[in-house]
């Protein structure tokens, strides 16, 4: 699955996995420090999205919940 994490005033940033504890984790760790303008987490689906300006993937089917809480 797809997901967007997408926030007021932030870049809107990528990510793919089927689990979706992966997405709830990385959208703690994103909001860890911000008060305002929390990201949050949309599921896109199957199909993946346009990527166009996009810097990076934040997760993967290799990211497990573990790795997003430790980094």
């Amino acid at each position: 699955m797809w997901y967007q994490f997408v926030a007021d005033n932030s870049e809107t940033l990528y990510g793919w996995t089927r689990n979706p504890r992966v997405a709830e984790a990385m959208e703690r760790k994103l909001n860890r420090r911000r008060e305002i303008h929390p990201y949050s987490a949309e599921a896109l689906g199957e199909d993946r999205p346009d990527l166009e300006g996009c810097s990076a993937l934040l997760c993967d089917d290799d990211t497990s919940v573990t790795d997003v809480e430790e980094s």
